[in-house]
C-alpha cells in the first residue's frame, strides 16, 4: 500500500491510494515520491524557513541568505535557493547551502525560494523578498522664519511653533527628526524634539534651531529657522477686551446643592455661559453665576462671579472676579429688561507676571438685555485687562 501527504495550507492530510497526483499553492510546500510504511505509522513532511523578508539600501549590494529546515520524521539532507523573480543581476555563492551569500544586488525586487529535502524524499519550501533600494538623501525644511505672539504669562508655550513637514525624500524614507536650539534666550523647552512638529516653551526673545532629518539609509539634511518671540514677560501686556455673549440663561429656585454644606442650605442660582472671541486673543468661555436668598421677594444677593477662560490651545488666558449693580434674580421678577454693572477683575494669568497687577485695574463695564419670554440674555464685557 502506498501513502503521501497532500499539502493544504499547513494542513496534512493522509489519504490511502495506489497512484496520487496534485498540486498545491500555499507558501510552504512539501513534496516527493510516496513511502511505505507500517499500518498506524505517521510521516511528517519537513519544514522550510526562508527567514525574514529585507530591505537593502544601496550602496549596499550583498547580504547573506540564512535559510533553515527542520523535520520530526527524518533529517533534513538538502537545499537549494532558487531566484523566483526580479533584476537578471546577482550572484549567490552557493545555492545548495542553507546559509549563504547573495551579491552584486542591484536596484530592484528579488523573490527568491529556498527548498529542504530530508532522508524520506519529502521537500519543503518558503520564500522570502529582498528590496533593494538606490537611496537619494533628503531635504531638511525647517519652515519660514516666523515672530511668535505671547499673550500668556501664565503659559509660555506656543504648540506648532517648529514645523519640519515640509522637507522631503525622494524615496519618502525620512525615519527620524531632530530638534536642536542653535542659539536664543535661556529656559525654553523643545516639547517634542523628535517630531516632524513640535511646540515650544519659551520667554520673548530671539532664537535658531536647526532641524536634521534622516532618511532609511542613514542619509541626512539639516536646515535652520529664525524665531522672534514677543510678548508678556515680567511686566504683562494690556490688552482692550471686548466679548459678548448671547444665550439662554437658567433660574433655579429654592436650590440646593448636594455639595452645600451643611445640606440644608438653599438659595436661588441664576448662571449664563457662552462664548465670545476678542481678537487677537482668540475665543473665550464665559460663565457668570448669581447666587441669591431664595426668600420669593427678598433682593439679596450673596454674589455675583465671572470667569473667563480661553479655548484656544496655544495659550491659556484667564480672568476671574466678581459683578456689581446687576441684580438678575430681581430683573426676571420684574419682566428682564436692559441692565449695567461692572467686572472687577481679582485674579488672572497676569498674576503670574505681577502678583499686584489688578490692583489698580479699572473694573471692566458690563452691560445687557435679559428677555424672560424667549429666556435668553445678552451680555457684553468691555475694559481693558492684562493677561
Amino acid at each position: 500500500m502506498k501513502i503521501q501527504f497532500l499539502s493544504s495550507c499547513n494542513k496534512y492530510i493522509l489519504v490511502i491510494v495506489l497512484s496520487f497526483f496534485g498540486a498545491t499553492a500555499c507558501k510552504k510546500e512539501t513534496t516527493g515520491s510516496p513511502v511505505t510504511t507500517p499500518p498506524g505509522t505517521t510521516v511528517k513532511p519537513p519544514v522550510a524557513n526562508a527567514g525574514a523578508d529585507q530591505i537593502l539600501i544601496l550602496p549596499t549590494d550583498s547580504t547573506i541568505l540564512g535559510g533553515s529546515g527542520t523535520s520530526t520524521g527524518g533529517i533534513i539532507t538538502g537545499y537549494h535557493w532558487a531566484k523566483l523573480s526580479g533584476p537578471l543581476a546577482f550572484s549567490i555563492t552557493d545555492p545548495n547551502l542553507g546559509i549563504t551569500k547573495l551579491t552584486g544586488l542591484v536596484e530592484g525586487t528579488y523573490e527568491f525560494e529556498l527548498k529542504v529535502t530530508d532522508n524520506k524524499g519529502f521537500s519543503a519550501t518558503d520564500k522570502l523578498i529582498i528590496m533593494v533600494i538606490n537611496n537619494h538623501g533628503p531635504v531638511a525644511h525647517a519652515g519660514p522664519d516666523k515672530t511668535l505672539q505671547l499673550f500668556s504669562c501664565y503659559d509660555r508655550t506656543i504648540l506648532d511653533a517648529l514645523d519640519g513637514t515640509g522637507s522631503t525624500d525622494p524615496e519618502n524614507n525620512i525615519v527620524r527628526y531632530d530638534w536642536v536650539a542653535l542659539y536664543g534666550t535661556p529656559g525654553y523647552n523643545i516639547n517634542n524634539p523628535h517630531s516632524a512638529r513640535s511646540g515650544l516653551t519659551l520667554y520673548p526673545g530671539n532664537y535658531s534651531f536647526e532641524l536634521t532629518v534622516t532618511d532609511l539609509g542613514g542619509l541626512l539634511s539639516k536646515d535652520t529657522v529664525l524665531i522672534n518671540v514677543i510678548g508678556p514677560t515680567g511686566s504683562p501686556a494690556i490688552y482692550n477686551l471686548d466679548l459678548t455673549i448671547s444665550s439662554p440663561y437658567t433660574f433655579l429656585n429654592n436650590y440646593n446643592s448636594p455639595w452645600d454644606d451643611p445640606p440644608d442650605y438653599f438659595y436661588d442660582e441664576t448662571y449664563v455661559v457662552g462664548k465670545a472671541s476678542s481678537p487677537p486673543l482668540g475665543e473665550f468661555d464665559i460663565g457668570i453665576f448669581e447666587y441669591a436668598d431664595s426668600a420669593e421677594l427678598s433682593n439679596m444677593l450673596y454674589g455675583t462671579y465671572i470667569t473667563i477662560r480661553t479655548t484656544n490651545v496655544n495659550s491659556y488666558l484667564y480672568l476671574d472676579g466678581t459683578l456689581s449693580g446687576v441684580n438678575f434674580k430681581k430683573l426676571i421678577r420684574d419682566g428682564g429688561g436692559p441692565f449695567t454693572g461692572a467686572f472687577t477683575v481679582t485674579w488672572g494669568s497676569a498674576k503670574y507676571c505681577d502678583p499686584n497687577i489688578y490692583a489698580n485695574l479699572p473694573p471692566l463695564a458690563v452691560t445687557g438685555n435679559l428677555n424672560v419670554a424667549t429666556h435668553m440674555i445678552t451680555i457684553r464685557i468691555r475694559g481693558n485687562a492684562y493677561f
